[in-house]
């Protein structure tokens, strides 16, 4: 039975609320020809972005407290300021269906990237509806 993933809109660049994070890690894919996921790795290696993996923290009602949350993977890029990240991808639990979300809208991706206007002033970094949705 073949495995259907629920594909989103299109990406939208939201910046990443640090604020709602336990913490995040960089996934560095360096080698072309060793890697199980060669879409994320030739969009990391030649356009420089980067794959997030997320520790979100979640509000325990249990124990009335922050817990960390399962962890989660973003396609991202660095803001200009070279401070803030933004999402081009709503978050999924592992790298395949990262891969796959990637996969169905890697013109989006690559046309925002390039042409999208990541950073402008205005920006309150709040996330769109659907971004995570």
């Amino acid at each position: 039975m073949p495995i259907t993933i629920a594909m989103h809109q299109p990406p939208r660049y939201t910046r990443l609320n640090d604020e709602q994070l336990q913490g995040a890690r960089v996934i560095r894919l360096l080698d072309r020809e060793e890697t199980r996921y060669p879409l994320l790795t030739r969009l990391c290696l030649d356009f420089g972005l980067q794959i997030l993996q997320l520790h979100p923290r979640v509000f325990s009602l249990l124990s009335r407290q922050w817990v960390p949350g399962p962890v989660e993977y973003i396609l991202a890029c660095k803001a200009p300021d070279n401070v803030h990240w933004y999402r081009m991808t709503p978050t999924y639990p592992s790298l395949s269906e990262l891969t796959a979300y990637v996969k169905h809208h890697e013109v989006d991706i690559l046309h925002d990237y390039l042409f999208g206007d990541i950073g402008l002033p205005g920006d309150t970094g709040e996330d769109t509806p659907d971004a995570g949705a």
